[in-house]
């Protein structure tokens, strides 16, 4: 069976640790019938997006749009349109929009 999800169907949630910024799950967790995975979609606008700490899965995110700043202990990434950026799970991380413009960033985390 085929599953749909369209981001315009989707609903916000909290997001732990993220301030001023919409996180969406579009697929998993609830959301639609699969369990052992999701997909999400965040919108980060100029100087905001998620503290400082790490998560408790790796976690793949593309900027599709705009432009984000991941910081970690080794260094700033500078993610610009269609940019990915792998996140293991033991990093501890900070993302912020910059430039003048919204990021649109799905997210792709492990199993």
């Amino acid at each position: 069976m085929l599953l749909v999800a369209r981001l315009d169907d989707a609903e916000f949630h909290d997001a732990t640790d993220h301030y001023a910024m919409t996180a969406t799950r579009i697929q998993g967790q609830g959301v639609t019938e699969p369990e052992d995975f999701w997909f999400g979609h965040s919108t980060l606008l100029p100087g905001v997006g998620a503290g400082t700490g790490a998560v408790p899965t790796d976690k793949v995110r593309v900027a599709l749009a705009g432009h984000a700043v991941v910081t970690t202990a080794g260094a700033d990434m500078g993610l610009g349109p269609c940019c990915s950026a792998c996140l293991p799970s033991s990093a501890e991380r900070c993302i912020q929009g910059r430039a003048n413009q919204p990021v649109q960033m799905p997210v792709i985390p492990s199993n």
